[in-house]
């Protein structure tokens, strides 16, 4: 892998993505990546995690980021979810039948037999409830809700239905007008608090050369109230387990894959850390970047 982007998020200690499709209602199907490798098949960890269905939003700003304007009901978002209705209707119907392979419908068996996540991607409370509800009625296995601005509001259904959280990025502004302005940074507290399986996630803009700055997400998360080890086991343990990779990943085990790195300081400290050593599979990288070799070239001048 020759990316100058990827070197740079690689030698902040991020080590495997999720790589995943964008747009439409159903976007698609994620595969989980080593950031490191020759090619996509060395790379590849897990392909076909799961699905990812975009919930519409029943509600949507107006205006720009320069000029907010108020906030208004989608007119759309009932008809918007009878599209998502009749499609997983239509998928069950095909998981329980013997017709002739429909490769659209193929790809959406494993979230009746438990192969695959369903990735559920709602902020708002409403929104989360109405999508948890009809995934369970529509016999969806397993639901990992994603982003969930709100899911500190959700702790009653996502605790019932054991459902984990890929939190929204820490480092924004929080959704609602009358939200307390650390809202976001004191999330992942109350999930755990509350015995939320959660992990942290650095989507939206500038994603790929931002996502460098995860662990430091995480350390924002407990200067807030989140344990430290508690951090730690959402970047590491619980995220290789909600992506279904923790049989070989996530952990210090005997058996499991060596993927890890070692930093000087506290990894999740923009001031402290500093990669020493990156394995992934076993195999030493190197800890250099762009960056880095441009440092060395001009230090000195």
């Amino acid at each position: 892998m020759q990316s100058k982007i990827i070197e740079t998020v690689r030698t902040n200690g991020v080590l495997l993505t999720q790589v995943t499709p964008q747009g439409g209602i159903f976007s698609g199907q994620s595969s989980v990546m080593y950031l490191g490798g020759w090619n996509w098949e060395d790379a590849t960890c897990r392909t076909n995690d799961g699905i990812h269905l975009r919930w519409p939003s029943s509600y949507y700003n107006t205006g720009w980021w320069g000029e907010p304007g108020g906030r208004e009901k989608n007119k759309k978002y009932y008809e918007k979810i009878k599209i998502i209705t009749e499609f997983l209707e239509k998928s069950y119907a095909y998981y329980k039948s013997d017709n002739n392979i429909d490769l659209k419908m193929e790809s959406m068996r494993g979230l009746f037999n438990g192969e695959k996540n369903l990735y559920l991607h709602a902020n708002y409370y409403n929104d989360i409830i109405d999508g948890i509800h009809l995934c369970k009625k529509l016999n969806i296995k397993k639901i990992v809700l994603v982003g969930g601005e709100d899911a500190h509001n959700a702790i009653a259904i996502l605790k019932k239905n054991k459902i984990p959280v890929i939190i929204k990025r820490v480092h924004r502004l929080p959704k609602n007008q009358d939200s307390h302005i650390d809202e976001p940074y004191k999330q992942a507290k109350i999930l755990s608090e509350n015995n939320i399986i959660f992990a942290f996630s650095y989507a939206g803009d500038m994603e790929a050369m931002g996502s460098r700055n995860l662990p430091f997400t995480a350390g924002t998360a407990v200067a807030y109230g989140l344990d430290y080890e508690e951090a730690i086991k959402a970047l590491t343990f619980n995220t290789a387990k909600i992506l279904g990779i923790d049989d070989r990943l996530g952990s210090l085990e005997k058996g499991k894959e060596a993927t890890f790195f070692i930093s000087e300081g506290d990894a999740l400290n923009m001031t402290t850390n500093k990669i020493e050593s990156i394995f992934i599979k076993g195999s030493a990288v190197s800890t250099s970047n762009h960056q880095s070799k441009l440092y060395e070239i001009y230090k000195d001048r």
